[in-house]
């Protein structure tokens, strides 16, 4: 199917971690885009300006500092926080931030509004990959009071890919 439809050859040689964990797979991007050396490409439907989402921005001021290129494309609905301020402090740090599927209210009735980029994926160096359901998000946003007090949980899943499969995450990037 990957072949025949998406035109991606199938490669051996990866390795494949499941993180499940919302910490623990920020704590992973992070330490991950803390030893770039040579560029950090992140494509994400949320991108919040929340304690998570500064967390993961400083790592990414902290590459640009160090030379690495820098690149953040995040969809302009899911991440309409990320607009503001903080987009504005990543781009005065060199970090090349772009909305993907910019929300135009004049033209709401010519366009769907619910057709969105629900991508979530980081490269780092073209070694490194995440991809999954985990967004740059704290992980109780959604859930009201109600369902956190019944116990509800968010459930996402990332694989942190290491192999060739990096050049093809690379390629949908």
């Amino acid at each position: 199917v990957a072949e025949r439809l998406g035109g991606s050859t199938v490669r051996g040689g990866n390795s494949v971690e499941f993180i499940s964990d919302a910490q623990e797979f920020e704590r992973a991007l992070v330490t991950a885009i803390d030893g770039a050396k040579d560029h950090v490409h992140l494509l994400y439907f949320i991108f919040e300006d929340d304690e998570v989402g500064r967390r993961v921005a400083a790592s990414l001021e902290r590459a640009a500092a160090r030379g690495v290129k820098v690149r953040l494309l995040a969809d302009a609905a899911g991440s309409w926080s990320l607009f503001d301020e903080l987009g504005d402090r990543l781009r005065r740090a060199g970090i090349d931030v772009r909305d993907h599927l910019p929300v135009n209210p004049l033209r709401r009735r010519l366009v769907r509004f619910d057709l969105r980029n629900h991508r979530k994926l980081a490269v780092i160096d073209g070694l490194e990959a995440f991809t999954g359901s985990h967004n740059i998000v704290s992980p109780l946003v959604g859930l009201s009071k109600r369902m956190v007090e019944r116990g509800a949980a968010w459930l996402d899943v990332t694989a942190r890919v290491r192999g060739p499969a990096v050049t093809q995450l690379a390629c949908v990037f």
